[in-house]
């Protein structure tokens, strides 16, 4: 970390100066992948994978993975320890904490409200206007980020004179990661009783091409294995539960997954979406117990189905993709990651401003676009972040700066709903 930790900044952070110290650091960080790159692909892959060992049993373990990148990168965050797992009570404590702080300094969150359109004036961003139950709304701002899926900014958000054609065809042709149909499952037993632990099983059928493992054929495609109650303890109550099982899976496969078309062609999830992705479920809970639980189904409680459809519809990512556009060449070369847009004041944060996915991204996104505003708004704020990730100061210095607004460092993480269900147990046993 002390070594590359400076490279959470994004090269438009960088002044004129730094930029060639910059260039020189990320060719250091980079040349290891450059090697690697080409091994892609049934073939190419086991090219990669002979540079490293023999076994075929060894190698089959990467069976389901699209290039030796896929492979390696996993192994070396293991080799240093860096699981990424969630905090106690799962992804949900980051938002608390985040709407804490905004509170703490008397800011607001608007929650079932959706930016509709942004505003501007000439060739600059200037606010957005916002659906909220129903109701409009207009928010004036000198600057607009936008963690959101960067089509539906580009199209619908903005006139289309404002962005370029081939501009927003790249980002329409780029590649993204796929999206997942996921069941969310309830026991009525501790998951680690049904043999369930700390590790992410896979299961794969051998002798199929890689493919066929993410083509949601629910009999052979590779299926993921989590049990976040093993975990975490407060995600379940006691004596009880939880597993989810993930399908690599897209929009388009089943026939869209049995949905139908309105007639402003709209998907409608009726009774053949809801019954066909029922049967889909269970017959990964019967492979599921081929393999690791010989009883599971009779310990289910109930469990809840998430397709592609779902994802898209919560997230507003494009086709339900669960981590944006993916790293490699093509997106390089289509600079499909970006930071500042061709709105001015208007900048990108979220898994769309960077190539790869994840809370790491997320963070590495959204610390950016903040920097590129203070870099032309508040200097001095700028230079002390930069003083900060470049390891000139702690971050008990840091916090300590008086051009900060003093934060109490006061959250206090929110019971779990099977925490609350146990203290409403507990009460009405007494």
């Amino acid at each position: 970390m002390n070594t590359w930790g400076s490279n959470v900044r994004a090269i438009e952070t960088f002044r004129t100066l730094e930029k060639p110290q910059y260039l020189f650091k990320t060719i250091r960080f980079i040349l290891p992948f450059i090697k690697h790159i080409r091994f892609v692909g049934e073939e190419g892959l086991k090219k990669g994978l002979n540079r490293y060992f023999k076994d075929k049993k060894l190698q089959s373990i990467f069976c389901t993975e699209p290039d030796l990148l896929s492979c390696l990168v996993p192994i070396g965050w293991a080799y240093f320890k860096d699981f990424q797992n969630p905090p106690k009570g799962g992804g949900q404590a980051f938002p608390e904490w985040l709407e804490h702080v905004v509170k703490s300094y008397d800011n607001d969150t608007f929650y079932h409200s959706r930016v509709t359109k942004i505003k501007l004036e000439g060739t600059t961003a200037t606010g957005v206007e916002i659906d909220c139950r129903g109701t409009k709304y207009e928010v004036a701002s000198r600057y607009v980020i936008a963690a959101c899926d960067v089509e539906t900014l580009y199209e619908k958000m903005l006139p289309p004179a404002s962005v370029p054609q081939d501009f927003k065809d790249r980002l329409r042709n780029a590649s993204l990661y796929g999206s997942s149909f996921t069941v969310s499952v309830a026991l009525d037993c501790k998951a680690e009783d049904l043999g369930f632990s700390e590790e992410a099983i896979h299961i794969t059928k051998q002798n199929i091409s890689r493919k066929e493992q993410t083509a949601a054929n629910p009999k052979t495609t590779e299926l993921i294995v989590l049990a976040p109650s093993y975990r975490d303890a407060t995600m379940a109550p006691s004596g009880q539960g939880t597993i989810t099982i993930f399908m690599p899976a897209e929009m388009e496969q089943h026939d869209y997954w049995k949905t139908e078309r309105d007639a402003a062609g709209n998907y409608i999830r009726g009774e053949a979406y809801n019954k066909f992705k029922n049967e889909v479920a269970e017959i990964l809970f019967k492979r599921v117990e081929e393999k690791v639980a010989p009883n599971l189904r009779s310990h289910i409680l109930f469990f809840e189905v998430a397709t592609p459809f779902t994802h898209q519809r919560y997230t507003g990512n494009k086709n339900g993709t669960m981590m944006g556009a993916r790293p490699g060449k093509e997106n390089m070369q289509a600079k499909v990651a970006h930071y500042r847009t061709p709105v001015k004041n208007l900048l990108l944060s979220g898994h769309w401003a960077e190539l790869g996915g994840g809370v790491p991204i997320a963070v590495k996104s959204g610390f950016n676009a903040a920097l590129l505003i203070f870099k032309d708004e508040k200097p001095d704020v700028f230079n002390c972040y930069v003083n900060y990730i470049n390891h000139k100061i702690t971050a008990t210095q840091f916090r300590a700066l008086p051009v900060f607004k003093h934060y109490s460092n006061d959250w206090k993480q929110k019971q779990t709903p099977a925490e609350l269900l146990a203290i409403r147990r507990s009460d009405t046993t007494l």
